[in-house]
């Protein structure tokens, strides 16, 4: 009888064994085909359809996180697991709800699907300080862009009359007198004025002086917002700049706050 209760004993063992290894070969090979996944979609369809991608990054990353999490909930119990998870997946979570989709060291305007994104977005808003390194040194795209009918392009900057924001603006990045009222005066007269007079007749351009003192510099097209924040002390350092796809939250809340900025600052005829 104990001969018999222990070789049912190894055969229940074996059969658990085999079991576990057919788990783990089934838990690699999906975690084979998300990344052949993404790597094609990386590869091929990131250039030719945004949708495609992000249907396709959606699946690849859902795959793989399965397979991993999956495959760790073989090896700990669940108290573990738990705290696993909360200690590093919890902020892949708080990135798909907020649609973060990268953060870089200047507004990613070298890759060529947010190089695509600026040109070709119907609806695009500018919001910074002043705009003059910006705009200077993104003119060729902001002139390609302006080509195009029926298409819409909003820079907000600063309104220069407003003395206590020029005064606060100038203070804080440590000029002197009307450094800031004069640079925001020379901008429209002369590059703003320059983009206009390239502006195809039917794009509609637009330029309003906001009244408010920035905290940001933001840009909104029809399927991204970016933004970067000012640091708090004087003079210019390395900020981060954040990415957010649309259909998320913060690119909702991105795109009204510059809308209802514009409500209140003063467009430029």
């Amino acid at each position: 009888t104990k001969s018999k209760g222990k070789i049912k004993y190894l055969n229940l063992r074996r059969y658990a064994m085999k079991n576990k290894y057919k788990k783990i070969i089934i838990l690699l090979i999906c975690e084979l085909i998300s990344l052949s996944i993404l790597f094609f979609n990386e590869s091929v369809v990131k250039e030719f359809s945004n949708v495609i991608y992000i249907l396709l990054l959606t699946i690849g990353v859902t795959l793989s996180t399965n397979s991993v999490a999956a495959f760790i909930s073989d090896r700990f119990k669940d108290n573990e697991l738990c705290e696993i998870a909360k200690q590093n997946f919890s902020v892949l979570k708080y990135c798909q709800e907020y649609g973060l989709t990268g953060i870089y060291k200047d507004f990613p305007l070298d890759n060529e699907k947010f190089k695509n994104e600026f040109v070709n977005s119907k609806n695009f808003y500018l919001v910074m300080n002043d705009g003059k390194n910006f705009i200077s040194n993104h003119k060729e795209l902001l002139e390609k862009r302006l080509q195009l009918k029926y298409h819409s392009t909003h820079i907000i900057i600063q309104d220069y009359n407003q003395v206590d924001v020029m005064n606060a603006l100038t203070q804080k990045n440590g000029h002197e007198g009307e450094y800031y009222k004069n640079k925001i005066k020379n901008l429209i007269n002369y590059d703003i004025k320059n983009l206009k007079l390239k502006c195809n007749d039917k794009h509609n351009f637009s330029l309003y002086l906001n009244p408010n003192y920035n905290t940001l510099a933001i840009i909104v097209t029809d399927n991204y917002a970016m933004i970067s924040i000012y640091r708090v002390a004087p003079g210019k350092n390395q900020v981060p700049h954040f990415v957010f796809a649309k259909g998320s939250t913060e690119y909702n809340y991105i795109e009204q706050d510059v809308k209802n900025i514009i409500q209140i600052s003063n467009l430029v005829q």
